[in-house]
């Protein structure tokens, strides 16, 4: 269907959906009123043009649903309503859904433009309204940097890979219970300038995501429209929490015997560590002008879905 055929029109919806695990909050609107119907079957369509405003998610957001008809749109459908969805990618597929689409866990290939048409009864005639949706996934800037320092006597690959091993798990589960995740990083083994040949720098960069798992559950417990701002919280509190445990474990262990062994030559004994709170946009994600007004530090998939609709 073209958009010349569509009969009624909704001429604008400025509307912005952050989107938590159960609800989404909505931002400043303006709605126009639909009154298109023509015939024996009546037709009304909002526009899938690109002054619609998209629907952004949270990457990792649990529940989330997408109406058929906007909550607030002035528009009432009429009895027996039965609902399809598509999603318009290219090419259209369907997907189950009724009055509303729900994702129980939003990954970034949801995002998408999905498509909902309803029929339904209103004084003897059937009528069709089709509504379109841009779900955008984006995500919160946020990453902890930890650099860490360990005094050794030889830069030996096999042991060094070894006790890298055992610090990762260790660091892992101090982290995983904060509903973080321990990402690998680089590791740079050199002699030290006291003694170059005896002593050795073992430099070891890691990373802290803030998205592990139930990284959000303090913000989809809420039954109430949700802002943006606990989203922004909970990835603060989890680095946060995060890196005072890493602080108090390593002031703990100093001296890490690579497995079983004390010999002093299998020991690295940290010497210093430090972090750095920021992060990047993952990879496919960027900054936006239809984010940067709501979340300066957000990054979302938006140049990915341009251009957007295809309907025939």
């Amino acid at each position: 269907m073209s958009y010349q055929d569509a009969v009624g029109v909704v001429l604008g919806v400025l509307v912005v959906l952050l989107c938590d695990g159960l609800v989404c909050e909505l931002l400043p609107e303006l709605y126009v009123s639909d009154n298109g119907t023509s015939g024996l079957a009546g037709i009304a369509e909002t526009s899938p043009d690109e002054d619609m405003e998209p629907i952004f998610v949270h990457v990792g957001a649990q529940k989330v649903t997408v109406p058929c008809k906007p909550a607030k749109m002035d528009f009432v459908i009429g009895v027996n309503p039965t609902y399809s969805w598509t999603r318009e990618d290219g090419e259209t597929s369907s997907v189950s859904g009724d009055a509303f689409l729900t994702l129980p866990k939003f990954h970034a290939d949801d995002s998408g433009h999905y498509a909902c048409t309803v029929s339904f009864q209103k004084e003897g005639q059937t009528y069709t309204k089709n509504f379109y949706h841009t779900v955008v996934g984006y995500h919160i800037r946020g990453e902890l940097q930890v650099l860490l320092i360990f005094q050794t006597s030889s830069c030996d690959k096999s042991l060094t890979s070894g006790f890298m091993k055992t610090l990762y798990e260790h660091l892992s589960q101090v982290v995983a219970h904060l509903h973080c995740e321990l990402l690998p990083g680089n590791s740079t083994c050199f002699p030290t300038l006291e003694k170059p040949l005896d002593e050795f720098n073992l430099q070891v960069e890691l990373k802290v995501s803030p998205f592990g798992k139930d990284w959000d559950e303090s913000c989809s417990s809420k039954m109430d429209a949700l802002s943006l701002g606990c989203y922004r919280s909970a990835v603060q509190t989890n680095l946060q929490q995060a890196k005072e445990a890493i602080t108090k474990f390593m002031e703990k262990n100093k001296r890490f015997p690579l497995g079983e062994s004390v010999a002093p030559q299998d020991t690295f004994v940290n010497t210093f560590f430090s972090f750095l709170e920021g992060g990047k946009c993952q990879r496919g994600y960027g900054q936006t002008q239809e984010l940067q007004a709501h979340c300066p530090d957000c990054c979302s998939e938006w140049s990915s879905l341009v251009p957007s609709w295809n309907i025939q």
